[in-house]
């Protein structure tokens, strides 16, 4: 590794560990969430190696992370090792995920570990088991098995988790079960997630809507993104095909378009094709930049029915000042969020479908949606990842495991 990824006057050496990706700052909120932490880490002086078990890494990705003055370390395995890297000895791991944690046991028990967690593991086995099996029947003793397995994930992650000098959820529900039944103790910090508006975006959404309407051939634009094969997607996409699309007996005078790497399961896809046919789903596979798409919607819809964490997504589209729509099971880890304030959560497929179509028409509602949902990430998530790194910083000053 190159010395001049380091900046001499750093005071840590912090080994970031963030499994599948590499932090960026725009794509799936993995990255998103990491890149804002990495951000502030070196706008502290820290030097941070960033280690990932990813194949085929995007090079712009990559070099985005050299450019932050970061060292980036692409690993195979199920353990973490920096034989490749003998100059860098970290003082403390910053882990994203339960599972981050395990690829680290090489390292000594002495180096502090700061976790910060979102969707609990052994809740995605359960959740990915119940719409995989949409795509690919399992017979009943596949189901049992993969039960006792999230089970088993359950009753191995809390060990683990309490060899945590401190342990961090963004998701509000999450962080109540792990401090009140699982007896870990865990604070909650608001997810970070990077103000897009400081990268140079600028949403004017008192006059944009206006202007598209006076188009007569113009169709609001509903948004929804994410990784397709992913649980919290895949269930979104699931309920919108099932639960929303049916509603509508004839031309909801809306266009939704769906964005994210992969493609959809063959089961979700025979569901959604009729739609994609008559024109009122567009797919439109991975964009690179996301943010744009958001900013040219009249709505971002985020339909996940299920209580599996928290959905980055909608922070986003807060920092942008966009107007969402969600399901409310996504509202239990985010206190921040207010009903008819900075969100609308309809609770059933059919109020939402009603809500999404008169919403998009309304400019008003858009504007006053989107207006809140800026001042509630300006004053509860803005800037959230500084909380996150002083967490790690009083790991090495202040060295007590959350299980001690």
């Amino acid at each position: 590794m190159s010395p001049d990824y380091w900046n001499t006057e750093a005071t840590l050496n912090v080994l970031m560990v963030v499994l599948g990706v590499v932090p960026f700052h725009t794509g799936g909120g993995v990255a998103m969430v990491n890149w804002a932490i990495l951000h502030e880490l070196r706008s502290r002086g820290h030097k941070v190696m960033v280690a990932t078990q990813i194949k085929n890494p995007v090079q712009e990705h990559m070099q985005a992370v050299a450019d932050i003055g970061a060292g980036l370390l692409v690993y195979e395995g199920n353990q973490l090792d920096l034989g490749s890297c003998p100059d860098f000895t970290p003082d403390v791991i910053f882990c994203y995920t339960s599972s981050a944690i395990q690829q680290c046991s090489s390292f000594l028990p002495s180096i502090p570990r700061v976790c910060s967690l979102v969707d609990l593991d052994h809740l995605i086995s359960l959740y990915r088991r119940q719409y995989y099996a949409r795509s690919q029947p399992l017979t009943y003793i596949d189901i049992v098995g993969h039960h006792q397995q999230a089970m088993a994930v359950k009753d191995s992650v809390i060990p683990l988790l309490q060899t945590c000098h401190s342990l961090i959820e963004h998701a509000a529900h999450h962080n109540k079960w792990l401090n009140e039944i699982a007896g870990v103790n865990c604070t909650y910090i608001p997810m970070p997630v990077i103000d897009h508006m400081f990268l140079g975006w600028v949403r004017d959404i008192r006059t944009r809507p206006v202007k598209t309407y006076t188009n007569p051939t113009f169709m609001p634009r509903i948004t929804l993104a994410g990784h397709l094969a992913g649980v919290a997607t895949l269930s979104g996409l699931y309920f919108l095909a099932e639960d929303v699309l049916p509603n509508y007996k004839d031309d909801p005078k809306v266009r939704f378009f769906i964005s994210g790497a992969e493609g959809l399961f063959h089961d979700l896809a025979t569901r959604m094709r009729p739609y994609v046919d008559n024109g009122w789903v567009t797919l439109q596979g991975y964009l690179p930049d996301i943010q744009k798409e958001m900013m040219n919607s009249n709505v971002v819809l985020v339909p996940t029915p299920i209580d599996l964490g928290f959905r980055t997504r909608i922070v986003e589209a807060w920092s942008l000042g966009c107007c969402v729509i969600t399901h409310p099971a996504n509202l239990l880890g985010m206190p921040e969020a207010k009903v008819g304030e900075n969100i609308l959560a309809p609770s059933t497929g059919k109020e939402m479908a009603e809500m999404v179509r008169e919403v998009a028409w309304d400019v008003e509602v858009q504007q006053k949606i989107g207006q809140e949902a800026r001042k509630s990430y300006e004053e509860h998530y803005k800037g959230s990842e500084s909380k996150v790194v002083d967490l790690i910083e009083q790991a090495v000053e202040e060295p007590v495991s959350v299980g001690s």
